[in-house]
């Protein structure tokens, strides 16, 4: 979903209506891939930095809540010396919201509900009353004529479209290494996919398929790789083009095909692995990949030697 889908202003003064409760210093809005769609936050945070983690965080979330059959996310809380963050399921947006230690949590929880509701139904299109939420006061009210309770937002919850993981591709236990110039770079491009396909499920069983395909836009080097990554388009289940990509290697010489397919490959399945392990970590990312790069070293590991493969990618995937 991109930002001219929703009524952006809207979802800003809800987002700022929070800013009434003691204790909270800020907010923001990503969508499942990690995209800031609105925030209200310190000008000396910089939004860049946590937008995937957060995906990766709450998509985590999911992946554990499932495994450990609890139903839906609901939020999910992290507590530190100055203060904590909450994260807020709200229809196909993530509610992040960084608070201060006096935070008056209970409070907090019953506003987030109501805000996260609001976002929902703006996210829908439909009209909504945006109400400060009710501000905590330290002196006893004084009394005054009941009035009748306002109508409720209904809450809305529909199920998210469930992405399936990338197919892996079936590894052949036995590889010769062809002479033919075009035919070794064919067995190179086939080995990088499979490493790539292992990264890219690995990282969306991590933090889940969406998360995984936010980070594969923000850290793939399209500047680095730019005429082998023309025109590929990156794909819903966080894989690649490989159709297109394979094309674009087809167009390079023969005898120097195989050399730049090791170039380019290493420095895509490069930066993917830094760029998911700074965000998810690198012990969880290699856990994740172990099985599908056994695969993969099992049926090509004498062919990557003899390719000189094994020396491009990160030890990481080793």
């Amino acid at each position: 979903m991109g930002k001219k889908d929703i009524n952006v202003d809207s979802l800003s003064r809800v987002l700022a209506s929070l800013g009434s409760i003691g204790g909270v210093a800020g907010g923001m809005l990503t969508d499942r891939e990690g995209n800031t769609v609105t925030h209200q936050l310190p000008s000396d945070i910089d939004t860049s930095i946590c937008e995937s983690a957060v995906a990766t965080l709450y998509g985590s979330s999911e992946q554990i809540l499932d495994w450990a059959k609890q139903g839906d996310i609901l939020s999910v809380m992290i507590e530190a010396e100055r203060g904590k963050i909450l994260i807020s399921n709200a229809l196909d947006l993530n509610l992040i919201i960084i608070t201060r230690a006096d935070v008056n949590l209970g409070l907090l929880r019953v506003s987030l509900r109501k805000v996260s509701n609001q976002i929902a139904s703006i996210v829908l299109g439909k009209p909504v009353e945006i109400e400060k939420p009710v501000v905590e006061i330290p002196t006893p009210m004084p009394e005054v004529e009941a009035k009748p309770p306002t109508a409720k937002i209904p809450e809305v919850r529909p199920k998210m479209e469930e992405i399936p993981l990338p197919a892996f591709p079936e590894i052949p236990k036995e590889i010769e290494i062809p002479t033919d110039p075009a035919r070794r770079a064919d067995l190179a491009f086939d080995i990088y996919k499979s490493i790539f396909l292992s990264l890219s499920i690995g990282a969306s069983k991590v933090s889940g398929v969406a998360p995984a395909r936010g980070m594969l836009k923000r850290y793939l080097p399209l500047d680095e790789c730019a005429e082998f990554l023309n025109g590929v388009s990156i794909q819903k289940d966080a894989t690649l083009d490989f159709k297109t990509l394979k094309a674009n290697a087809d167009k390079i010489p023969a005898d120097k095909r195989e050399r730049e397919i090791k170039e380019n490959f290493g420095k895509i399945i490069t930066s993917l692995v830094n760029g998911y392990g700074s965000v998810m970590g690198y012990t969880p990312l290699k856990g994740m990949t172990r099985k599908e790069i056994k695969l993969v070293t099992d049926g090509y590991g004498k062919a990557m030697k003899k390719l000189g493969i094994l020396e491009t990618i990160p030890p990481e995937l080793r």
